[in-house]
This record gives C-alpha cells, sequence and structure tokens, in this order.
C-alpha cells in the first residue's frame, strides 16, 4: 500500500439468528437411555446457535456483527465476555432476562440437541447502515421482509469491497431450520425471493421439493432462488451456483463432533464471496472448512481460521475436483498483514477480553 493512502474499507458481514449457550458432549456410544448414566470423554461449554457462524466468519477474518438476544444473567455475561474476546461485534444484541441453553449430545456421528429459553431475533430495521452480507435462517428472513425488501431494492454505491469494487445491494446467504412439525410446506421457502445462495442438507432439500435425491431438489429450488447449495454428509455435497453444477465427494476427516460443520461451511462460502472466488474453488473451501471443523469437540473454536485451514488441507489426501485456489489467497493476505504490521498498522481488538462479565455489568 503506498505511504500515506488509506486501506479499503472492510466488508460488514451481520449474522442474524437465535443465540444459545451450547453444553456440547460426546461422542457417546449409543443415544441415552432412561435411567442411564453415560460418561463422555469430552466436553465443552461456549456460545451456540447463531453464534457459531459469527465465530466461523470472525475466525476467518471478516468483519462480523451478531444480531440476536443475550441474558443478562450469568449464563448471558459468559455469552457476551467470550463472544468479544473473539472480535463478534454485539452493539445491536437484544439484552433478556435469561440465556438459552442448549444442551447436544453426539453419538453414532450425529448430535440431538434439547434446548430451553428466549431465542427471539432483533429487527434488523435497528440497524443503522445495510450490511454488504448478511446470513440468516429463512425464519429471520421472513421475520424482516419489509427490511430485506429495501436492502435489496435500493443502491449502496458508497460501499467499496476489498478489490475495489462497487457494492450495490446487501448480499444474502440463508439456512434453514429443521421442522419439527413434519410439514415442510412451501410458504417456508417464500422469502428466498430475497437469497443469493440457499444452503441445506440434503433431507431439507428433498423434503421441501418432494424430490428423491439432492440434484433434482437443486435444480428444483432454482426456480426460487438463483444459486443453491445441498450438503450431503459423507456423500459430498451438489451446488449449482451462478449457473455451475458441482458436484464434490467429502472432504477427508478424523470426525469427533459435528455439530459446527453446517456454520464453519457457510462462512467459508461467505468468505469466498467477499474475496471474489469462483464457485468450484468456493465450495471447495466450504467443504475443507466444515470438515476441518468436525475434528475437535465443541463448536465455538472448531471453526477454523484461513492459516490453520491452509496448513491442515497441505496434510490431507483432498479428492479429485477440489480447487484450492484459496491456498494462493491465504498468502496474498499473510503477505498484506506483514505490510500492515511493518506499516505501523494494527488490527488488534481494543476490547478487554481478560476479565469474566458478571450480570450485573451487562444489565
Amino acid at each position: 500500500m503506498p505511504l500515506g493512502e488509506s486501506p479499503a474499507p472492510t466488508p460488514k458481514v451481520c449474522v442474524a439468528g437465535p443465540l444459545v449457550l451450547a453444553l456440547v458432549m460426546g461422542p457417546l456410544e449409543h443415544a441415552p437411555r432412561a435411567g442411564e448414566e453415560q460418561i463422555s470423554p469430552t466436553s465443552s461449554i461456549a456460545p451456540g446457535g447463531s453464534a457459531n457462524q459469527a465465530i466461523a466468519l470472525a475466525r476467518l477474518g471478516l468483519d462480523t456483527e451478531l444480531i440476536c438476544s443475550i441474558g443478562i444473567d450469568e449464563a448471558g455475561a459468559l455469552v457476551r465476555q467470550m463472544l468479544t474476546a473473539h472480535h463478534v461485534d454485539l452493539e445491536h444484541a437484544a439484552r433478556v432476562p435469561s440465556q438459552a441453553i442448549t444442551v447436544a449430545l453426539g453419538f453414532e456421528g450425529d448430535r440431538a440437541l434439547t434446548t430451553s429459553g428466549d431465542l427471539k431475533v432483533p429487527a434488523l430495521s435497528k440497524l443503522r447502515a445495510a450490511p454488504h452480507a448478511l446470513v440468516a435462517e429463512l425464519g429471520v428472513l421472513a421475520d424482516n421482509a419489509d427490511t430485506l425488501s429495501e436492502w435489496r431494492q435500493r443502491g449502496c454505491v458508497d460501499r467499496i469491497g476489498e478489490g475495489g469494487e462497487l457494492i450495490d445491494r446487501t448480499w444474502v446467504l440463508s439456512e434453514c431450520r429443521w421442522d419439527p412439525t413434519g410439514q415442510w410446506k412451501q410458504s417456508d421457502l417464500d422469502p428466498l425471493k430475497y437469497v443469493d445462495v440457499f444452503s441445506l442438507n440434503e433431507h431439507e432439500a428433498v423434503s421441501y421439493t418432494r424430490k428423491s435425491d439432492a440434484k433434482s431438489a437443486a435444480r428444483q429450488l432454482l426456480w426460487q432462488v438463483p444459486s443453491v447449495v445441498v450438503t450431503r454428509g459423507a456423500d459430498g455435497v451438489f451446488a449449482v451456483i451462478d449457473d455451475e453444477e458441482i458436484s464434490l465427494p467429502a472432504a477427508p476427516a478424523r470426525t469427533i463432533d459435528p455439530t459446527s460443520a453446517g456454520h464453519a461451511f457457510s462462512a467459508a462460502l461467505v468468505y469466498a464471496r467477499v474475496k471474489g472466488m469462483h464457485p468450484r474453488a468456493a465450495i471447495s473451501m466450504a467443504m475443507l472448512a466444515a470438515a476441518r471443523s468436525t475434528e475437535s469437540m465443541g463448536s465455538f473454536l472448531a471453526a477454523p481460521t484461513l492459516q490453520e485451514l491452509c496448513e491442515w488441507t497441505k496434510t490431507c489426501d483432498v479428492p479429485e475436483g477440489y480447487d484450492l485456489a484459496f491456498l494462493d489467497l491465504a498468502q496474498e493476505s499473510a503477505e498484506s498483514a506483514s505490510d500492515q504490521e511493518d506499516a505501523g498498522l494494527s488490527d488488534e481488538d481494543p476490547r478487554d477480553g481478560s476479565a469474566f462479565e458478571v450480570a450485573t455489568d451487562i444489565a
């Protein structure tokens, strides 16, 4: 960067969704049985839900804000302290009496969740400016239809991307939540008109479209959204992005806990969008990030940083068809960071993450 020239504005990514304090245990030998106690080999306690996405994005180096509800009790204080210590902006988080809590038990390569508490999400209209990118579930998008319509229709030519390009509107990646009713109503998909990329798993895709497989389901969803990504667990992924069909096998991993895989996947897709990566390279990075995240217990710090992902990828037997363009991007980012350090610039977060914040401090 020439002397005296200001760095390009960093794109702002907003995550909006329910937040919990998650207690994760596993892997268990089998599903819980009435009256039986199992001893879990590992456990963790950390923010979960939308916090997983926010942390995954922040760990990739993106400027991330989280729109959620946080309790003013001790559990909420722990959540707030941990998120701010890892550079997640909570300026527009709502304060509620008690923190929602989730217990996640891992077994048979999957997990079962039990949640209690307030899962409300504050209105996006509270934001002073539209973000460059938004990550949210379909339900959150439906609740904020008027705001999203405004963000998508008006020009935002005052916002500049990292490559100097003009960003004309908020880019949206959406996921869908598990439907406990089993109805999978078509009306749930109405918010897709505000979405650029819809990411969901194969069961969710076939349930909504009534198709028999991931490819047919993805092609059906293209009538409602420009790009679709269907994750298939051990069978890999099928995606259609910018009219390009991409099918990749699962990335290799020594899976311990799959809790954060979907969030790490989505975060990498957003990162790829911000960096202007081609679709196959973006999906490849997302698959590797998801695989890497399953090799540790819990979800809070399971999502890899860019450097961690690069180092891990170089040790893996990456399947044929993967595009590893992000490795070159990481090298460029490292060189840029070194240049900033030499110039006396610092991205150190001024917020103090060293102390536990009691409930009375944040009430």
